[in-house]
Formats: structure tokens, sequence, C-alpha cells
């Protein structure tokens, strides 16, 4: 046996030794030992389903990556890429706050790894629910004549749910209607949406309710005119002269079928006896029930009550005139009595001012020829004051002219 080793010894270790060499050619020359590096790669997060259920969410980056540098023999590299390597994070079992989670990479066979970095910063927060009221907002001018009335909308409130920093964010959640030009009633189904203080949309926010049910009436508005229903009476020796209504008119809202018919209004009804002076009262307009005063004040009703005196004017003949008098013939004035007294019934204030100025006298003398005739004489008062006075009576109703030629 000795004999078998030890015979062409000299050979055998050649041999070997030729073997080595071209082991060690081959692993450094042909297939020598490499580093090669894969960056960016992305980190499994793994248990974020399960997580939630614990009432905690993921927030932040929720896609780390880590650099991986493998070193191995230039074939074994070569049948690799980076999809092979896929780096996990455990998230399961870890609190609120910041965390730091290994990570771990299986080795492919024959090969060595490093990867940095070798922990994760993870931020879990805990999930909340709070509810909002919904605020809605109407963007827009109705057309001229109309006007928005107060909308309705169902929910009046969501609940939102999300995490604790964006949940504490919201400040509102509002719905938005676009009304421009609105002159029809607005039926709509709108999206809610969740804003920060400054009107931001804040992301992340899971709004239960996702839209809201919205009716909005667009009343027609109308200009009326406001007549008071009032019964007054005066005692003797004064009377109402006047019933003015502040404002004249005013301008009513609601459905256009309902409003459009309407061009008067009146106040709602008052009783008044035996007044003996000016009255001022606040009455409310009655309206069908369907339709509302735009300013819901009530209008100012004067009731004006005047004394009534009697007044018994002296008129100078100077001021008849005569008409339709037969050509080539005249009057003579010098047979005409010197003055006619006249008896007039009017408020106080009317009789204070009035003058023999404001007096006409006529004679119509239509069909008359010359000779002595008798007629009686029409008077009058100019028109500021003939629609103020009770009565007017000439004294004595007949007079007696001559005409000559």
């Amino acid at each position: 046996m000795n004999k078998l080793f030890t015979k062409n010894a000299m050979a055998k270790v050649i041999s070997i030794l030729f073997a080595l060499v071209m082991w060690i050619y081959v692993m450094t020359d042909i297939n020598p030992e490499i580093t090669t590096s894969f960056n960016n790669v992305s980190v499994q997060l793994v248990g974020v389903d399960e997580i939630r259920q614990q009432d905690l969410v993921l927030i932040g980056d929720d896609k780390p990556t880590v650099n991986i540098k493998v070193t191995g023999r230039r074939d074994d590299i070569g049948k690799i890429a980076q999809r092979d390597f896929r780096p996990t994070a455990d998230i399961r079992g870890y609190s609120a706050g910041i965390n730091s989670i290994p990570v771990e990479i299986l080795t492919p066979d024959n090969l060595t790894i490093d990867y940095s970095p070798k922990f994760v910063r993870v931020e879990l927060e805990e999930i909340i629910r709070q509810q909002k009221e919904v605020n809605l907002i109407v963007d827009g001018s109705p057309r001229t004549g109309y006007i928005f009335g107060r909308p309705e909308y169902k929910p009046t409130s969501a609940w939102i749910e999300g995490p604790e920093s964006s949940i504490n964010a919201v400040s509102q959640i509002v719905a938005t209607l676009n009304a421009d030009d609105g002159h029809e009633n607005i039926p709509a189904s709108l999206p809610l949406k969740a804003l920060n203080s400054r009107g931001v949309e804040v992301h992340g926010v899971d709004i239960q309710t996702e839209y809201i049910d919205v009716f909005m009436e667009v009343d027609r508005l109308r200009t009326v005119k406001v007549e008071p229903n009032i019964d007054a009476s005066t005692i003797e020796g004064y009377q109402i002269t006047e019933i003015d209504v502040v404002p004249e008119h005013i301008t009513i809202r609601g459905q256009e079928e309902i409003v459009n018919p309407i061009s008067i209004v009146e106040t709602e009804f008052l009783q008044l006896v035996n007044l003996t002076e000016t009255t001022k009262v606040s009455l409310p307009v009655i309206l069908p029930e369907a339709a509302t005063q735009l300013d819901e004040s009530e209008v100012a009703v004067t009731i004006t009550v005047e004394k009534i005196a009697e007044e018994t004017f002296a008129l100078s003949s100077d001021i008849i005139s005569f008409s339709n008098l037969a050509e080539g013939y005249n009057v003579d004035r010098e047979r005409l009595p010197e003055t006619l007294e006249v008896i007039v019934s009017a408020p106080e204030r009317i009789i204070e001012v009035l003058e023999e100025r404001h007096f006409n006298l006529t004679i119509d003398l239509t069909g008359l020829g010359p000779g002595i005739h008798t007629v009686k004489p029409e008077v009058s008062l100019l028109r500021p004051f003939l629609d103020k006075i009770n009565s007017i009576e000439l004294i004595p109703e007949s007079i007696t002219v001559r005409i000559i030629e």
C-alpha cells in the first residue's frame, strides 16, 4: 500500500499543484469574486392590513427603500436581478408613534449581501372617528328678479375617520352648490370634502357619507302696491282728508305661480271711530300663505284728520268773466252788484289760505240779446283747492245783467 502512494510521488505532486493553479486561475481570472450594488430597492411593509384592525394606520413614507451590496462569483451575480431581492419590514406589534423596524432580506445561495439602512423609520398613528356638521356653500347669484331660498339638505352631519393628525386638521365638512343665474328650484346630490382652516382639502380622511341631497327653492321677487284696509270715521265737525301708506309699494317673494298674479296687497283690517286728530298706526300686510314679505317690517299708515271750517268770502264783480256773448253786444258792468258772497266749507288749513284770486266766477250768455236778464253765475276754485273743499255756495244764486249794443 505504501508503495502505491510513494510510487510516482513526484508526478502526483506536480499534478496536484497544476490542478490547484488551474483552479486559482479559473476562480480569479475567468470567474472572479465581484461586488455589485442595487440602489433604492423597495421594502415591503408587512402587516399594513392587520394594524388597521388595531385602529392604527401608517402615515408618511409608505414605500421605504434600502441600498443592497452583493458579493459573489461573477457567474452567480450574473444570474440575479434587483427583483430577486425582496426586503421586508414587519410592522405588526408596534404602537402609535415613530418606530424603527428591522429590515430582513433573504440571501441567495453562494452570495454575501450587505444593505443599508438596517432599520426603516415607520410612523404609526391611531385611527379616530369624529362627527362634523356639514356646511353647504352656495356659489353664484340668482338671476335678476329672483332670490335664493334657504337650502335644505340631508344629512346635516357626517362621520369622518382617519389618522388622528388628519382628523384634527379638519375644520369643516363642505359641499358646494353651483347656483349661478338660478331662476328655478334646484335639486342636487353633492360630494363632501374635508377642509382645513385655510380652506384646503385634507387628504387621507375617509368621509363615511360621501354625498348629501340638497334642495333649494328659488323665489320670484315682485313689487306690489299696498292698500290700507281701514274703516275710519270722525266726530261731527271733523273730516278725514287723506290716508297715506309708507311704503306705498313693497317687495314680496314666493314661487312664481304664487306671486305673479299678485299686484295689490292689503293691510290687516283696522276700524277707528270718533277721530278728532291725525292718527298714525303700524299694520302688517296680509299675504297668501306661500308668499312672504322681503322686508318683514310693518307699513306705517297715517290717517289725516282735519277740523272743518266755514267761511264767507266777498268777491268783487270785477272777477266775473262772461262767455258766449253774441258779437256786437256788451255787458253793462255798472249794473252788476258790487260784490258777491261765496260760502266755502273746507278744512281749516284750506280756509286759512284762500283769497279772492283763487276763485273763478263765470256767466254763460248763450242766446241772450240786448236787455236785462236773470242769470246764475258759476263759482269755482283753482284746481289745487277744488279737490280739497267740501262745498261752495254763491249768495245770491242769481243776479241780473244788462246786455247793451
